[in-house]
């Protein structure tokens, strides 16, 4: 175990890949960490992965595309495990692959829904948890879509995560004074799965 040492650790889309892999890291280096998303057997799965190594986790479900799910999975955190200190915004969705002009316009809102609004609401829990305890980390699962290299056939995906990136560095202008250090990374996506 390392210096995470009973910070509290939430991670959204912590069923498989990348929040798999951060929940289990935070995991092993002490955290308590609480696995979010909509899938319960992957998510419990992974929890019990975290436990097997000697760690502590839990599974929270929520579908993150709805804000009362969001705001219940707050709360149970709070309740169950103290304020959340470290915070993963990994969940994410994207359209089928799509040229734009063939693009069907009702896909934004289930997108932008998951992948920014979610996004907003996760931050706007994770930032008043850690004003409470004194400080903590964000970190948002961005891409290199949003960044400089837009995806073909992914114009909605594209979008929102550059609105993921644009939010991250509003958060971290505003409350890196108040020792809460927010960033985003932005996977490639070239990775083997």
């Amino acid at each position: 175990m390392s210096d995470l040492n009973d910070r509290v650790a939430l991670v959204t889309g912590g069923g498989s890949g990348i929040g798999r892999a951060a929940a289990i890291a935070l995991g092993r280096d002490g955290a308590r960490v609480v696995v979010a998303g909509r899938r319960a057997a992957e998510g419990e799965e992974t929890a019990g992965l975290i436990e097997a190594a000697g760690g502590r986790a839990t599974f929270g479900r929520a579908d993150l595309a709805n804000p009362d799910e969001i705001e219940a999975l707050f709360e149970a955190a709070r309740r169950h495990v103290g304020p959340v200190t470290i915070a993963v915004n990994n969940a994410g969705v994207q359209e089928p692959r799509t040229p734009l002009a063939g693009l069907d316009p009702g896909l934004y809102d289930h997108v932008f829904g998951v992948n920014v609004r979610a996004v907003l609401l996760c931050m706007r829990h994770e930032v008043r948890h850690m004003l409470e305890a004194g400080g903590g980390v964000i970190v948002n699962n961005a891409s290199v879509s949003g960044a400089r290299n837009p995806n073909p056939g992914l114009a909605l995906y594209s979008a929102s995560k550059a609105a993921v990136i644009s939010l991250t560095r509003s958060a971290a202008t505003e409350y890196g004074p108040r020792n809460i250090r927010v960033n985003a990374v932005s996977p490639d996506g070239s990775a083997p799965r």
